[in-house]
């Protein structure tokens, strides 16, 4: 596998340590007796606040720790397919490799597909620029064809 990519490190330490925080800060005041306690959420909803709010910041840190440790090699060539994290693509299904922008107006990598939805990556967690990123991912599809 020939890595194209990888994810920068430094945005999932520091939104692991936020959520992290974030949680334990909540949890503090739980056991204070002024957490969630006394929002509006748990008006909303009652008791079920804490394992919705406890789930979420469990789900974020899994998920922040899972790309932290795949950052080295996220997206990647393979002789026949194109490997986003643990998604693979065959090359044969990709129509095109495209630079666009999301709502928000960040740079993104769309990989146009044949008989499905197109693929998007976020591109500022990427550590090449995004046009070079998808000039290799074009050579490798009309390589292919």
């Amino acid at each position: 596998m020939r890595v194209v990519s990888s994810l920068k490190g430094w945005p999932f330490i520091a939104w692991t340590v936020v959520f992290a925080g974030l949680g334990a800060f909540v949890l503090y005041r739980d056991l204070m007796g002024e957490g969630l306690r006394t929002g509006t959420y748990y008006l909303l909803l009652g008791p079920l606040i804490y394992p919705v709010f406890y789930g979420a910041v469990i789900y974020a840190l899994l998920s922040f720790t899972r790309l932290f440790r795949q950052r080295r090699d996220y997206l990647g060539l393979d002789s026949n397919s194109i490997i986003f994290g643990k998604k693979l693509v065959p090359l044969t299904d990709v129509r095109d490799v495209l630079v666009g922008r999301n709502w928000l107006g960040l740079r993104q990598l769309v990989v146009a597909r044949n008989e499905a939805k197109p693929m998007r990556l976020a591109s500022y967690f990427l550590t090449r620029p995004t046009t070079e990123v998808a000039s290799v991912l074009k050579e490798a599809v009309q390589a292919t064809r």
